[in-house]
């Protein structure tokens, strides 16, 4: 019988990006058992890379704990190193006495749950994600001797600011035996932010991405019928060029900057496409409202809220001419790349931190203001690329390539 090395995923336990990594080093190393808090299918069950289970499934913030028991973590916390660094910087940033209350019994909540639930489950290894002050809060409690892997997504690094969100992540990633970055410029980022005495711990890891999207992809690329009647489902004219604008619904894709722009494009241009708008995740009924309310004479906006399942997902990608990907911030955008792989353009924020992909011969545009969407649309409308982006990305960025990186992570740590 394998001996099994414990795993415990702590963090955001969002499904996107951990599935299909986990369950590709399983594959890869059977003798890891992951285990994971406040999992949450964010696909609600239909765009799953798989049926991948972990071992066991917790609910961290739903433990009840005594009031006796908190009280003796409240007395234990307040002879603790810890305790005094945070006085010392609340007392700078003016907090109240009501919410500095409100913080110790939170961490005093956190210390007992790694104390006495997590630490007795003898784990080899934590691994931490979206590196935000709640997401690494256990991590200030556990062992020194604690190996524990910090992964940064994006958003946590790139949208997550003020001076509080740096003084807790700073002293968590102290703790961290390993941070990993999708990129380059995202350990930049992380540098100036936190500090480069963490260069050396820093190790640059794109996410393993599940390859059934892709697969589809290959699999209806040249099927025009299949694509057709996606088209029709949706609503999305056949005679039109259709141009996607991002990949979900939250404010920070800037769709209605992107709609304000396009408003501009001349009106030869605006009888040709039709603009999708796909709001699955994220839906918020208000901005929903508003996108519904925007009408640009001579453009068809299709506003999409449906769940896809992968084949749904790779038709949209062949069905796309082109993507305009220009959120406030991001890592490096799945969806971008299955359209690049789909054979289809991008058109991408030039401060988005995409050097990987260009570095490596990916071909997409960039600009540097919205101003600059209309006269790049009408180009490339008109224009014929000749590229192999689908090659690279499948050499770059499949999990022949990344997993093995992830799996000697794992390894080094486990073998230390």
């Amino acid at each position: 019988m394998i001996k099994k090395n414990k795993i415990l995923v702590l963090g955001i336990g969002q499904s996107n990006f951990l599935n299909q990594l986990y369950e590709n080093l399983i594959i890869e190393n059977p003798s890891l058992a992951i285990d994971i808090d406040g999992y949450r299918d964010i696909s609600k069950g239909k765009n799953l890379s798989s049926d991948f289970e972990y071992d066991n499934y917790f609910d961290l913030k739903k433990v009840r704990i005594k009031k006796i028991d908190l009280f003796k973590k409240i007395i234990q916390l307040l002879f603790g190193s810890f305790f005094w660094k945070i006085v010392f910087f609340e007392l700078t940033q003016e907090l109240t006495f009501k919410k500095f209350i409100e913080l110790i019994k939170e961490y005093s909540r956190a210390k007992h749950i790694a104390e006495n639930y997590i630490q007795p489950k003898n784990y080899q290894i934590f691994h931490f994600h979206f590196c935000t002050p709640r997401n690494l809060k256990y991590l200030y409690f556990l062992p020194e001797n604690t190996k524990s892997i910090c992964s940064f997504w994006g958003s946590d690094l790139l949208r997550a600011t003020g001076s509080s969100n740096v003084f807790y992540v700073q002293l968590a990633l102290q703790k961290a035996t390993v941070i990993t970055v999708q990129t380059r410029e995202l350990a930049e980022i992380l540098f100036c932010k936190y500090g480069r005495d963490f260069t050396e711990k820093t190790q640059y890891l794109p996410f393993t991405i599940s390859t059934k999207i892709y697969d589809s992809i290959d699999k209806y690329k040249l099927n025009y019928n299949k694509i057709e009647e996606f088209k029709i489902k949706y609503k999305i004219p056949l005679d039109k060029k259709v141009i996607v604008i991002s990949h979900n619904a939250f404010r920070e894709n800037n769709h209605i900057k992107v709609l304000q722009e396009l408003r501009n494009l001349p009106d030869s241009v605006k009888k040709e496409i039709t603009l999708v708008l796909p709001l699955t995740y994220g839906q918020d009924q208000e901005y929903i409202n508003e996108l519904n309310a925007i009408l640009i004479e001579d453009i068809k906006i299709v506003l999409i809220l449906d769940y896809f399942d992968s084949d749904e997902i790779a038709l949209l990608r062949l069905a796309t001419d082109i993507m305009i990907q220009m959120p406030l911030s991001d890592a490096l955008s799945g969806t971008m790349t299955e359209v690049l792989y789909a054979g289809n353009k991008v058109i991408a924020g030039s401060w988005l931190p995409y050097g990987l992909l260009r570095r490596n011969g990916i071909v997409f545009s960039e600009i540097d203001n919205f101003s600059d969407l209309t006269t790049t649309i009408e180009k490339l409308l008109n224009s014929i690329e000749i590229n192999d982006n689908q090659g690279i990305i499948k050499s770059l960025l499949f999990p022949d390539t990344t997993t093995p990186l992830w799996n000697n992570l794992f390894k080094n740590l486990l073998d230390d």
